[in-house]
């Protein structure tokens, strides 16, 4: 006996439209007039609504709850292993590596750019021109770490390394 999509959307108090959005998702089989019957989508309506209350998919058949929770499950992990490893001081907060590092390349440029002064101190006789030459490649060089500073295939591990960290929630 061949019946309707309204008659077996009325069968299991469904609308018609409700129940075309349900075929279309995939959370009933399709529809075939010659095949439909009453049984076949009462249990597969009946399995769509257990893997709602089980939690294995929400309500509107976009997601898997049960993945979702696993993703969460492993985000508080990694976040716990990250939060032990600060408190045993086996990583810092990268906030605080930057401005110790900065702090750093501060330092050593102040005593870069004092360098002519101090050997012209330490060696009476270079000149003034000595010291121009010795403060200018002093420049040449900060300026180049300033650009970069890293050697070549350096600046790709780093920026890998980067995205990585970015890439963490």
């Amino acid at each position: 006996m061949a019946v309707t999509q309204e008659q077996v959307a009325d069968h299991i108090d469904l609308g018609g439209q409700r129940f075309r959005t349900l075929i279309n998702k995939g959370d009933l089989p399709k529809w075939n007039r010659e095949t439909a019957t009453y049984d076949m989508y009462r249990v597969a309506y009946i399995r769509h609504l257990r893997a709602i209350a089980s939690g294995h998919k929400s309500q509107d058949g976009n997601l898997d709850l049960t993945a979702e929770r696993a993703k969460l499950t492993r985000a508080q992990t990694e976040k716990t292993q990250i939060e032990i490893s600060r408190l045993r001081g086996e990583s810092l907060a990268r906030p605080l590596v930057a401005e110790v590092w900065q702090r750093h390349a501060a330092a050593v440029r102040s005593r870069f750019l004092g360098l002519a002064s101090k050997l012209r101190m330490m060696l009476p006789k270079l000149d003034k021109d000595d010291g121009e030459v010795i403060d200018g490649v002093v420049c040449e060089i900060l300026e180049e770490l300033a650009n970069d500073g890293l050697p070549e295939g350096a600046r790709e591990v780093v920026d890998r390394h980067v995205r990585g960290i970015q890439a963490l929630p």
